[in-house]
C-alpha cells in the first residue's frame, strides 16, 4: 500500500511537472515578445539598469529556474520508468538545454546566447542535490 502510494505521488508529480514546463516551453516559443517584455518589466521593477550584467538578467534567472525544473523531470523519469541512478538525468538536461539554444539559431524572433548555456549550467547544478535525493528513494518507482 505504501509503495502504490509513493509511486502515485511521484508520476503526479512527474506528470504535473511535465506539463508545466511543456506550457512554459510553447509559451517561451510562441509568445517571444510577451516573454521579451515581462522579463524587461521585471529587470525595471528590480532596478538593474537597460544592460545588466548576465546574472542579473531576468532571462538568466528564467533558464536558471526551467533547468533545474528540467533536470528534476528528467530525475524523475528515469526513477520511474528505468533502473538508471537518477543523476543520468544530468547529461539528458545538457542536451536539452543545448537544444534549445541551438533551435535559436534558426528563430527569427529568438537569439542564441553563450550566457543562458551558464545560466543552464547553474541551473542543472542546482538542481544535483535533489537528484541524489531522489536516489536515495529507493521505493519510489513504477517498476517492478
Amino acid at each position: 500500500m505504501q509503495h502504490e502510494r509513493r509511486s502515485l505521488i511521484l508520476f503526479g508529480s512527474w506528470f504535473v511537472l511535465g506539463i508545466t514546463l511543456a506550457t512554459i516551453l510553447m509559451f517561451a516559443w510562441f509568445h517571444t515578445a510577451t516573454m521579451a517584455a515581462w522579463t524587461t518589466e521585471i529587470e525595471a521593477w528590480r532596478n538593474v539598469g537597460s544592460d545588466p550584467v548576465w546574472w542579473q538578467r531576468s532571462d538568466s534567472h528564467l533558464h536558471m529556474t526551467c533547468s533545474i525544473l528540467t533536470t528534476i523531470w528528467w530525475g524523475f523519469t528515469l526513477r520511474l520508468f528505468t533502473r538508471v541512478h537518477p543523476l543520468a538525468a544530468v547529461p539528458l538536461a545538457v542536451l536539452t538545454a543545448l537544444s534549445d539554444e541551438l533551435c535559436q539559431l534558426f528563430s527569427s524572433e529568438r537569439t542564441f546566447d553563450w550566457t543562458d548555456q551558464y545560466s543552464d549550467g547553474i541551473g542543472i547544478t542546482i538542481a544535483i542535490p535533489i537528484l541524489l535525493l531522489l536516489a536515495r528513494q529507493t521505493s519510489w518507482t513504477c517498476r517492478r
